[in-house]
């Protein structure tokens, strides 16, 4: 039973955020910065690696926005912004906002330590290749 817990606790990091503020780049030269107070800026990403949808060819992404940790299955760093439009909802003007998930790798043998990178997947996520990640590196 011992031994199941250890192995449970390893695989679910209680990520830190402040290993996760800071400058991140990718090699395409795309930047995300994460401030220590849940705000977030990014320029230059490129939009389909983030939202594969032919409406995104060849368009780069910039937003500020914020960012937390989310807790769908596996950890992972959330980015969320404003598309700049509103919609009205139960007579309230609300604004209309997009996100995004990055998944986290770590160093070590469940690669929960720091440092970590930041990635999505490009296509298909079953295709497990280094050349199919957007990956974002902290500088």
């Amino acid at each position: 039973m011992g031994l199941f817990l250890f192995f449970q606790s390893c695989s679910n990091p209680k990520f830190e955020r402040k290993n996760f503020v800071g400058t991140w780049k990718s090699k395409d030269g795309a930047v995300i910065e994460i401030y220590e107070n849940g705000k977030c800026k990014a320029v230059g990403l490129n939009h389909y690696n983030i939202h594969p949808f032919d409406q995104y060819k060849n368009q780069l992404l910039n937003f500020e926005g914020t960012w937390d940790f989310t807790n769908k299955g596996e950890p992972k760093l959330h980015l969320s912004y404003s598309t700049g439009k509103t919609y009205q909802y139960k007579g309230d003007t609300n604004q209309s906002k997009n996100g995004f998930d990055f998944n986290i790798a770590g160093q070590g043998l469940l690669e929960n330590k720091p440092p970590f990178d930041l990635y999505v997947f490009i296509g298909d996520p079953d295709d497990i290749d280094e050349s199919n990640k957007y990956k974002f590196v902290k500088q």
